[in-house]
């Protein structure tokens, strides 16, 4: 299961960390440690505390990154940002090939559909004059407004989908791995068209880890650095989105093609 790889992965890294906060904001969820690192998670709407009452007052990173099991999305979002918190520590001693486009690196073009596993409105718009037609899938199935070639389903049309159309890429959001769906999201493309369909794992939540995700069958990594702990904590505060992150500089976006290293 991708979830316990992944905990015992962050483990050795958080051994010797003491959490300082954890912000629970409208949009992102952010777990900060002492040594001015931090990480942030998609914020799963749902009960803050679970029956199974686990502790979240803890300052044992490692006992929050365990939360990540917990069936309490409230729970399992601070468990992600746990883990993310974690992976920055490793990818500051990294040195990146970043690639630059994701239409290029993907090698899509005006005939290729996508689908996407959580609507992910900025992306849709960034693409759509690129290829043919964007599926996306959410948990909560709302109508909006959004480019022209744009489908939106609920979350139980993935597996219809993926089996009726040709999908030329996959861009799965770094939430699938805190709401446990991303193994069988991945179980459903290689089951269905695995050979033709890229993978791509994306936004603010996916943790850090290149040669992890290149394991999986990930191909392409379109994930976040944070450039500004301080600043990064007040828009989380304030209920902000991905947008604001990345528009006020807290973000900065990796995109590393997995196929090369």
């Amino acid at each position: 299961m991708i979830q316990e790889e992944l905990v015992e992965i962050a483990g050795p890294i958080l051994s010797d960390k003491k959490v300082q906060d954890i912000i629970v904001g409208l949009r992102y969820t952010a777990v900060l440690l002492e040594g001015d690192t931090i990480g942030l998670s998609f914020t799963l709407k749902g009960p803050f505390l679970s029956k199974e009452k686990k502790d979240i007052f803890t300052r044992e990173p490692k006992r929050l990154a365990n939360l990540l099991f917990s069936t309490s999305p409230i729970e399992a979002s601070i468990g992600l940002a746990t883990i993310n918190a974690a992976s920055q520590i490793l990818a500051s001693q990294m040195d990146f090939t970043v690639s630059k486009n994701l239409i290029d690196v993907l090698s899509l073009s005006r005939d290729d559909n996508i689908l996407m596993v959580g609507l992910m409105m900025p992306l849709a718009w960034e693409l759509h004059e690129h290829i043919n037609k964007i599926w996306a899938v959410e948990d909560g199935f709302i109508t909006r407004e959004g480019p022209p070639n744009l489908e939106v389903r609920p979350w139980w049309a993935i597996d219809l989908i993926l089996h009726k159309q040709k999908i030329s890429a996959l861009f799965i959001s770094g939430s699938a791995v805190s709401n446990k769906s991303i193994n069988h999201i991945l179980e459903l493309v290689r089951k269905e068209q695995r050979q033709n369909c890229k993978i791509a794992l994306v936004g603010p939540s996916v943790p850090v880890f290149p040669e992890f995700w290149r394991e999986k069958g990930i191909d392409v990594l379109a994930a976040s650095l944070i450039r500004d702990v301080k600043l990064t904590t007040k828009v989380v505060k304030v209920g902000g989105g991905s947008r604001e992150l990345f528009k006020k500089g807290c973000l900065k976006k990796v995109l590393i093609d997995l196929r090369e290293i």
